[in-house]
Parts: C-alpha cells; structure tokens; sequence
C-alpha cells in the first residue's frame, strides 16, 4: 500500500493530466539493495505498452514554473539564470516555498530529502575514495559559486517574490544543494519541442511523429535512453482521460503565467542562446530505479507528452526498471548516491558494475612518456645521442593536441569488455571472430586499450623531425601497439595504481570481513565499491599488457633478428663479389691484357 505522501502525489497526477495504468503497476518500497522506492509490474506487462504518460505541461521547468515571467526576462537573463542548473534551482525554490500555492506542491512533498551523494558526505568519509576520479567531480565549489553569484543576488532583487525572513530557511545555501542534487539525481534532459508550430487541428489523438523527428530523454547526467523505434500510440480510453485532464492543466498554466503579464517584455532576438534541449524534473518517471542491462522501459516522446514504454514483457511482481545509460559505479555515486551490485562476467563470485571504467590524466601519461624516451626509468639508459624531450617541447605537443580536438583524460574499460565485443565482431583489423589471444594477443590489446590514448603516446615519443611533419599535416600520429606504447601504459597503470591508500587485496578482505551490522557505513560501502571497481579494470589491463608486453617484445627481437642477419648476408655476398673498377682501371686492364697477348704471339 502506497504511504500517503505517495497517493497524495498519485491523485495529484493524474488529476492534472497524467495516465498511469494502474492495473498494471503500482509505486512500492522496495530494499535498498533494490534501489528503494520504485515501481512494480502488477500483471505481466506486454512489449510496447504504455505504463504511464506524463503531460509536457506537468513537467517542472523555467518554462512551465510563473517565476520567470514574474521576475522578467531581462532581469532572469541578467543574473544569468538562463544558463546551467541555476535558474531550474530557483524555480524549484520558490515553487517549494510557496506550499500549496504551487500546482507542484504535492510533487515536492513525495521527493526525498536525504541524499547519500558523496557531495553530503563528511571527510572522513570522502577520504575512503581517495584515488577515485570522484572526488575531484563533485564542483560543490562552483555549485556554491552560482549561488552566491546569480542565486542570492536575484533572490535579494525581489523581496516581493523572496520574502526575507524566509531566506535562512527556504533559500538557503543548504537547501540549493539539496534543490540541486534532486536535479542531478531525478531529472532529465529533454529535447525542446520540435513540433511547436504544427498546427493543433493536425494532430490526430496519439499522433506518434516520425522517427527522425522524435524527441529522446535522456536521464540527468548525461545518460541516453536510445530509441529503436516509434513511441507506441495510447490505446483510444487512455487517449480520451489524458485529454481531458490536459485540458484543465493548460487552463490552470495559463492563469499562473498570467502573473507575469507587465513584466519587462522579451529580450532581443538575437541574445537569445541556441539551446536545443533543457533540464527538466519529470514527474513520476523520477520514480524508476535503474540498475546495470536491467531495463525493461524506456522514455518517448510525442509532442504533447512523455510515454514511458515497455521495451520486453515484464513479469508480475518484477520491478519496472529505467536506465540510466549503464555508467560506471563512480558516476553513479556521484550523480544518484547509489552502486550497481550484480554479479561480474570476470571475476566470479564478485560483485559490482560491470560497467566501471578508470581514467587516466594526460598529465600522468605525459611523465610515463618523458620516463620512457629518456631513459630514467630503471633498467633503461641513454638514448645514445638522440635529443631528449623537455617539458617545453611537450607543451608545444599538448597544446597543439588539445587545439586539434585531443582529449586530456582517457577513459580505460575492462577489457571484458571490448574483448567480448572484439571477439564476436568481424572487422578490417579482426576479420576472423574469437581469435585465440595466445596467438593474437596484439589485436586483442589493441581493441581494449583506447587508439586515442595510443595515438597521443606516439605523439609525444615523436623524434622532432616527425613531430614536425605531424604538425605540418595537422594530422595526430596513427595509433600503435607496439613495445614502446605498452610500455608507457604498464608505467601509468601502476603509478594510476598507487594513488589508492589501499590494494585490490586489502578491499575483498574487507568486504569478505564484512557483514550487515558490522558497523561499516553506507558510504564506506559505497565508496568499497568504486575503488574495488576501478582496480579491477587497473589489473585486468596491467595483467593483459604485461602478457602482450612479453610476445611483442619476443616478436619485435626476433624481427630485429631476421634483419641482421640479413644485413650479414648481404655484406656476405658483398664481399665475395669482385672489386668494382673503375673506367681508368677497366681501360688499363684491357691494355694490360693486349699488351700481355702480343708478348706472347712473339
């Protein structure tokens, strides 16, 4: 049974416009391992049906909240509310402080208000994710920065709208944080109308538009919902209740708007930024958990709404899953305060994201490389009398990589991963699938290692000569898999490694150690999670390398091998050829031999 918050917020929905079949699902808390609150198929739920459709007009936005009209558009570009998260923030502010005054009112009261991000968590507790790139993604700092640069200043501007003895409680920098992380965690990014200007009397009831034109959602952080195919049509009684409702929201839109008549009037065309998409909180479809290849929904759109749609049949009493895009534990801790634990292809027994990735800063590459083309590293010496790198010629490099579109962190996957991918798929460089990696461990490698991250290797061991034929092309260097490149990588996984205050080992003795009342946090746990994952990549990869470091190098000397011998065969054969004369020399031969003929007529 839903709690009363959550029927509350129910009614509400459907009451402004919203379809929800309620006899197929039903809004339930489920366990945290779980994800918490979500939904759950009350029936099987057949491919391609609509569970739920949300009105454009329901959704939260700047365009759908009064405030920016009240404020005036000038006045809301002004404090530069129209870019980033900040304008959404302030909208969600003022519409919550207004109570029951906002149409959003019953939405806000069912959202949560503890967050396990690791922008909440103490230091000790952020000191477990040490050698994690999440920490340094957090931005609590520039968060903080639009506040006190564009939030507090307009919310200053209009004591009207702001009241002040309400800005230490209903404005304040700990509730934009907790606005904000509700936006990081629930919203998505949408794509703007793009059938504003068709004509109402041309849209048939369930008009789905062509797929071409079709918006897509996208869950906040940067997650895709692909779409495969049209939105399905909703069956002609869903159709008949959802216009109905919609037609009463839009009399009730109209007159909020109403407020903001007199304002400051419209900016200039021409200021206007070319934005084709915005952030906006989407109710009840923030309701969904998402766990890694567990999907069985997905997000249309049509012009008048949101369809949440089943992509696959969906059991009774199986929960009703979104999808986030599958990233990595990192991102999501840092973006929803939660991690996906299932059961891993490649390490058995083990659970985690599949999906985790690790990156590496060009920075840290940058010094693997000087290490390796001058030979500071142990067990290498001079490079006889060739120029070494300065930092100075690297800058040149970098800067010129970054003007040409170059990346400066490189993503590295397990190489489950693109292996999986690799050996199933026929390619230009794998037109035979599966190939045994005990013979092809190059091709293998090179389709797990990233050719980007290859290529600005090879970049910055260029001799000054191909550096400058390089640059003369504008062209990077190809991508190699070859002794020198595995080399740089091998030093840069292990000193990306050492940046962890604990080993790979130490965490399964932990988790192996741990139990569910034994006192470990959450967030410990969490953060267990990411770094675990992280270092599964680090050794996977370094023990892939290290095993095709060994048969490259075998292959690379037996080539440099064949080639002397070669050399040695063809100073043989050199040798054993008689001097070349030359014309001076040839024309006293032949007088000699003419000479030594007439001597012996004689």
């Amino acid at each position: 049974m839903p709690s009363p918050e959550i029927q509350s917020f129910l009614s509400w929905f459907q009451s402004h416009g919203g379809y929800i079949d309620t006899s197929a699902m039903d809004v339930v808390d489920f366990p945290a391992s779980e994800g918490g609150r979500g939904a759950i198929a009350l029936v099987d739920i057949p491919e391609n049906h609509v569970v739920f459709s949300v009105p454009r007009l329901l959704l939260l936005t700047p365009r759908t909240s009064a405030l920016p009209a009240r404020m005036g558009v000038q006045a809301w570009r002004r404090y530069g509310l129209h870019k980033g998260w900040a304008g959404l923030i302030l909208c969600m502010m003022w519409e919550a402080a207004r109570g029951a005054e906002s149409k959003w009112c019953p939405y806000f009261e069912m959202m949560p208000t503890r967050f396990d991000t690791p922008m909440f968590w103490s230091e000790d507790d952020l000191a477990e994710l040490k050698g994690t790139s999440v920490v340094d993604k957090l931005g609590k700092e520039e968060a903080e920065k639009d506040y006190t640069d564009k939030v507090l200043p307009a919310i200053h501007s209009r004591p009207d709208l702001f009241a002040k003895e309400d800005i230490p409680t209903r404005y304040s920098i700990a509730v934009f944080h907790m606005m904000g992380t509700r936006i990081s965690s629930r919203s998505f990014t949408l794509s703007k109308d793009d059938e504003e200007g068709e004509e109402e009397e041309d849209k048939e009831p369930g008009h789905v538009p062509a797929a071409e034109g079709q918006d897509v959602g996208n869950a906040s952080m940067g997650s895709a919902m692909d779409v495969d195919e049209p939105a399905v049509p909703i069956p002609p009684q869903q159709q008949q209740t959802h216009a109905h409702d919609h037609e009463n929201y839009e009399e009730d839109h109209d007159h909020d708007h109403a407020h903001g008549e007199g304002g400051e009037g419209d900016e200039d065309e021409d200021d206007e930024e070319d934005d084709t998409s915005e952030v906006a909180m989407v109710p009840l479809a923030d309701i969904l958990n998402a766990r890694y290849k567990s999907e069985n929904v997905r997000l249309f759109y049509e012009p008048d709404s949101l369809k949440m749609v089943s992509t696959r049949i969906i059991k009774a009493g199986e929960q009703i899953w979104n999808t986030y895009g599958d990233p990595p534990n990192g991102e999501l801790l840092r973006g929803y305060g939660h991690v996906d634990y299932v059961s891993l292809p490649y390490a058995p027994g083990e659970y985690g994201n599949p999906g985790d990735v690790v990156e590496l800063r060009a920075d840290l590459v940058v010094q693997c490389v000087l290490d390796e083309v001058n030979g500071q590293r142990e067990g290498e010496g001079a490079r006889g009398k060739e120029k070494k790198l300065t930092m100075e010629d690297v800058e040149e490099r970098i800067d010129w990589w970054l003007d040409e579109g170059g990346e400066d962190i490189f993503v590295i996957e397990h190489p489950y991963a693109s292996l999986t991918e690799f050996a199933s798929t026929p390619s230009s460089s794998n037109p035979n699938p599966n190939p045994d990696p005990n013979t092809d461990p190059k091709a293998l490698l090179a389709s797990s290692i990233s050719p980007v991250l290859l290529a600005f290797i090879r970049l910055i061991q260029l001799t000054d000569a191909e550096w400058a034929r390089a640059r003369a092309k504008g062209k990077p260097p190809k991508p190699a898999v070859d002794a020198r490149a595995l080399r740089v990588v091998k030093e840069a996984l292990g000193r990306r490694a050492g940046a962890y205050a604990t080993s790979l080992d130490e965490d399964r003795r932990m988790i192996d150690g741990a139990d569910d009342d034994d006192g470990m946090s959450l967030n410990k746990r969490h953060a267990l999670a990411v770094r675990m994952g992280e270092k599964r990549v680090l050794e996977a990869l370094g023990r892939g390398v290290e095993e095709a470091l060994v048969w490259i190098e075998k292959e690379e000397m037996e080539a440099e091998a064949e080639k002397h011998k070669k050399e040695l065969e063809d100073s043989g054969k050199k040798k054993r050829e008689p001097p070349t004369m030359s014309r001076a020399e040839k024309r006293k031969a032949a007088k000699d031999g003419e000479d030594d003929g007439r001597k012996r007529r004689r």
